[in-house]
C-alpha cells in the first residue's frame, strides 16, 4: 500500500486570468468574450499534487467557438480530459461599450443592439467624454434596419436613450389622409432623444432603389398637419441618413410639396369647413349673377 499511485485525475479549480468562468459541471465550462479578445490565458489548481495537467496557459483564439481541452493524468496514469468553449463573438454588443470607449485605439465604434434596448444617461456621459462616434446598429436576419450614430464631441444630454425605431404610427390614417395617400413610408422616433450630435440611418431599400430623391414630412399633432422638413434625401446602398429633429412622426415619400396635402385649408377641419362654405356662397352668388343677366338680356330682346 506504500507504494501504490495515486488514482486522483481531478482539477480543484479552473479559471481564465481577467474572467469569470461559467461551470457547466466537473469537466465542462464555458465563457464569451467579445470581438477585440483574441487570446486567453487558461490556469488550473489539482487536487492531486502528484498529477500531471496540460494545456494550460495561452490560447489563441478564432471568431466563433473555441475548444480548450485540460488533459490531468494520475500519478498512477489515469486521464481526466476537462472541455472549455470559449465563443469569440464576431461582433460587438451593446454590453461591450463601456468596454470599448475605454480602448484608445479605437476612434469608431459599432455595436449590435436588439429592439428595446436603452442606452443609460451614465453611458451618454462616456460616449461624451471619450469624443468617440458610436453606432448603434439594429439588425433583422439579413439587413441593418436602422442605426443612431452619436458623435461624443456633439451629442447633447439625456437621462435615458431609447432605440427603438417603429415603422408604423398610431396617426397612420391621418398621416395618409394629409398625404393624400401618397406612397410613403412612416417612421415613429422614441421619447427621450437626444436631438443634437445624432444621426440615423434607416433601411429603405426594399421600396426604393439608389437614384431616388426623397421628401421628408413631419406630423404635427397638435396642428394636425404635415409639414416638409428635407426635400432632398439621397439613397444610398439601400439607405436615408437624416438628423434627428424631435419625437414626432414622420413621412418619407417622393412625392412632393405639390402632391402632398399640408395646406392649412386641409389641416383642419373647421377650417376647411369655412372655406368649403365661402366656396358654395361664392358660386351661388355667380350663378344667380349669370342668371340675372340672362334676364335682362331677355327684357331687353322682349322690349325692342
Amino acid at each position: 500500500n506504500v507504494n501504490k499511485k495515486s488514482d486522483n485525475n481531478k482539477l480543484k479549480e479552473v479559471s481564465i486570468e481577467n474572467y469569470e468562468i461559467n461551470k457547466i459541471d466537473n469537466n465542462n465550462y464555458e465563457l464569451v468574450v467579445n470581438k477585440g479578445v483574441s487570446s486567453v490565458n487558461v490556469k488550473a489548481t489539482l487536487e492531486d499534487s502528484r498529477a500531471k495537467i496540460d494545456g494550460i496557459g495561452v490560447h489563441d483564439l478564432e471568431l466563433g467557438e473555441n475548444n480548450i481541452e485540460l488533459v490531468v493524468t494520475s500519478e498512477s496514469g489515469k486521464k481526466n480530459t476537462v472541455n472549455i468553449k470559449v465563443i469569440r463573438r464576431d461582433n460587438y454588443y451593446l454590453s461591450d461599450l463601456p468596454v470599448l470607449l475605454n480602448d484608445s485605439k479605437m476612434e469608431k465604434i459599432d455595436v449590435i443592439i436588439s429592439n428595446n434596448d436603452k442606452i443609460s444617461s451614465d453611458i451618454i456621459d462616456n460616449i461624451k467624454k471619450s469624443k468617440k462616434i458610436v453606432n448603434l446598429n439594429y439588425y433583422d436576419e439579413s439587413n441593418m434596419i436602422y442605426s443612431w450614430e452619436l458623435d461624443g464631441n456633439k451629442i447633447g444630454d439625456s437621462s435615458e436613450l431609447d432605440t427603438n425605431i417603429l415603422f408604423e404610427s398610431d396617426n397612420r390614417n391621418k398621416i395618409l389622409e394629409l398625404s393624400d395617400y401618397a406612397d410613403g413610408v412612416i417612421v415613429n422616433l422614441p421619447d427621450n432623444i437626444l436631438t443634437t450630435g445624432v444621426k440615423v440611418k434607416l433601411y429603405i431599400g426594399d421600396k426604393y432603389k439608389n437614384t431616388d430623391k426623397l421628401n421628408m414630412y413631419r406630423y404635427i399633432s397638435n396642428e394636425d398637419k404635415l409639414s416638409l422638413v428635407d426635400d432632398g434625401l439621397s439613397v444610398k446602398d439601400g439607405y436615408i441618413e437624416l438628423e434627428v429633429l424631435d419625437n414626432n412622426d414622420y413621412f418619407i415619400t417622393m412625392s412632393n410639396s405639390n402632391d402632398v396635402n399640408h395646406c392649412e385649408k386641409c389641416s383642419s377641419p373647421i377650417l376647411f369647413i369655412i372655406i368649403s362654405i365661402i366656396e358654395l356662397i361664392v358660386v351661388l352668388l355667380l350663378i344667380f349673377y349669370i342668371l340675372k343677366l340672362r334676364n335682362n338680356k331677355k327684357n331687353d330682346s322682349v322690349n325692342n
